[in-house]
Formats: structure tokens, C-alpha cells, sequence
């Protein structure tokens, strides 16, 4: 068996995708018989999972990692223990003896406690995350209004985008886990996804708290109004994940006992800032947003979906419609 370590002056090189050097150490009964330093060659992110693979390497530990550099070592058959500190002479021997703790995600090997996809690194999502929910905190202490919504988008594939090269992207787990601590640390904002994530995705964490997300969405310039062709070089923003109709999305959404508002009175009728906040924070919203929110799927039905008895067949909401 092989181990790499992330290696820099004899300490774990705290970021995958930009380490210069590797530790390798061959490995029989359970013991180290033999280690070398290996160059990184200045190949960056997922394609370090090949240099590995190459190696012949079986298991990687390391700090920090993004989940593009995860999801390139499971499809090359490395196991992952990220979030590791410290000497990687001492980690490789924790690693053998199964006393190896780490923080990061994806540490399967003996009895690792489960963690988060960016190791320690302070670049890395924690830190956002953490910076976050200090804003909000701030926002109410000194004008006592906090975020009306917070949107949660990830980095996603695009013409000159590619995902797998930022060391600091997190796996979809990491991602449902931030939208239930968004809502439990912030439950009076509004929380948005767009179909920039897919469908299983956004079904995932609905239950945990999104209260916003897009349909048919076009993200290039004037894409609404002139679709590109496949053979134009796009300007879209990012790739639609989620490519389903405004139909199957609303069907979709009512199916799972949701009701789809296309309300906007809010800012029509001023409801924004502290007005907004007092209304959402003693609850007395839903006084205002589930009415509306039954007229506007009404309006919706009748007047712009497909025929709207399709939409609304055997749906558990129909008696609330009419």
C-alpha cells in the first residue's frame, strides 16, 4: 500500500491543489518500509488525483481540499482523509495505528470523526460561512434589520469556469448542511437556490429551509428573449443544472405538498427593511404571504401553464387552490 501526504518542510501542506511536493510512503504489515518526495510538477487541483493515481497511490492524506479534487480521487480510487495537521511522519504512523483524528470530510479509514470538506484552512468555506452569519449579527445589532435573503450558490461550470479548479468548491453533503445552519441561525430571511444546482440537489434541501428558488431560468444575455443555439459561444452566466420547465417545476413543487407563490407584494407594497422584519419575525407574514401565494398559483393555473388541471391533478393542495 501507498500514502501521500501533502508535504512542505516535514508538515502537512494544508492545500491540495496548490502543494509542490508529496510524501509517499510504501507501506507492508502495517509498517513504513520505505519514503520519498515527490514533485507536484506545478499540476494544480484535479489533476494532482492523477499524478497520484500514477504513483500508484492508495490513500491521500491532507488539509484542506475542494470537493472537485474529492470527487477526482474517489473516480481514481484514492481514499481521502482530509483536514489533517501536523508532521506527516507522525499522521502516516496515527494513520496506521487508527488513531489518526481529522476534521475533513471523507476520512472513512478505522474511527475519524466526521468534519467538513475544507480541513482547517482559513480560506476555506468555514470561514465564509463564519463571516456570514457575523454579518448578520451585525447588521441587527447596530440597525436592527438583519438579511431579508441570503442566497446559497456554489461554483458551477461555465464557458471559461471550471469547478475542479478552486481548491476551496464543497461536496453537495457540506452544501445541504450550510442551508440547515443558515436557517437555524438566521430563521427569519428568505433562502435562495437557483437551477444552477440540480434537481436532486434542490429536493434535498427544500425541507431544511429554502424558501426561494428560479424555474426555467436563462442565464445568458437576452437568453429569454432569443434562446442561444448550441453552436454559439455562450454568455451565460453558469450552466443550468435544473433544466425543467416552469410547469414541471410548479407540478413538481405541489406534488411534494408545497405551494408555489408567485407573490412579489411585498416590495410592491413597501413591506422591506424593519417593516419587513417585524412582520417575518412574530410570524404574522404568513398572514400576508399564504393568501397571496394561493392567488398568484391561481393566476398562474389559468392564465400561462399548460392546461392547469394537469398541474393540479391529484396534488395534495388543490382543495387550498380552490
Amino acid at each position: 500500500m501507498k500514502i501521500a501526504v501533502t508535504y512542505d518542510n516535514g508538515e502537512i501542506f494544508q492545500h491540495f491543489g496548490k502543494t509542490e511536493s508529496f510524501k509517499v510512503y510504501e507501506v507492508e504489515d502495517n509498517k513504513v518500509v520505505s519514503s520519498e518526495v515527490i514533485g507536484s510538477n506545478g499540476t494544480g487541483h484535479g489533476a494532482l488525483a492523477g499524478l497520484l493515481a500514477e504513483q500508484g497511490v492508495n490513500v491521500l492524506i491532507c488539509g484542506g481540499i475542494g470537493g472537485g479534487a474529492q470527487t477526482a480521487l474517489t473516480e481514481a480510487g484514492i481514499e481521502l482523509c482530509a483536514g489533517a495537521q501536523g508532521n506527516t511522519d507522525q499522521a502516516v504512523e496515527s494513520y496506521l495505528k487508527g488513531e489518526l483524528v481529522s476534521s475533513g470530510a471523507n476520512c472513512d479509514h478505522h474511527h475519524h470523526e466526521e468534519g467538513h470538506s475544507c480541513g482547517s484552512h482559513e480560506e476555506g468555506h468555514r470561514y465564509e460561512f463564519a463571516g456570514l452569519l457575523m454579518h448578520a449579527e451585525h447588521l441587527e445589532a447596530v440597525h436592527g434589520v438583519g438579511p431579508h435573503t441570503i442566497s446559497v450558490p456554489r461554483i458551477k461550470h461555465a464557458d471559461d469556469i471550471d469547478p475542479s479548479a478552486f481548491d476551496n468548491s464543497i461536496s453537495d453533503e457540506i452544501f445541504a448542511k450550510i442551508c440547515a445552519l443558515i436557517r437555524i441561525a438566521v430563521p427569519y430571511t428568505g433562502m435562495i437556490i437557483s437551477t444552477r444546482e440540480s434537481k436532486a440537489v434542490r429536493e434535498k434541501v427544500l425541507p431544511l429551509g429554502v424558501s426561494q428558488i428560479s424555474g426555467a431560468s436563462r442565464t445568458s444575455v437576452g437568453g429569454y428573449d432569443v434562446p442561444e443555439t448550441e453552436d454559439e459561444v455562450t454568455s451565460a452566466q453558469f450552466d443550468v443544472s435544473d433544466q425543467r420547465s416552469l410547469d414541471e417545476i410548479v407540478n413538481w413543487l405541489m406534488g411534494m405538498g408545497d405551494i408555489p407563490s408567485f407573490c412579489t407584494a411585498c416590495y410592491r407594497a413597501g413591506r422591506t427593511g424593519d417593516r419587513f422584519m417585524s412582520l417575518c419575525k412574530s410570524k404574522q407574514i404568513s398572514n400576508c404571504c399564504h393568501p397571496n401565494a394561493l392567488m398568484t398559483l391561481m393566476e398562474y393555473l389559468q392564465d400561462y401553464a399548460s392546461p392547469w388541471k394537469s398541474c393540479v391533478c391529484d396534488s395534495p393542495i388543490r382543495e387550498m387552490v380552490y
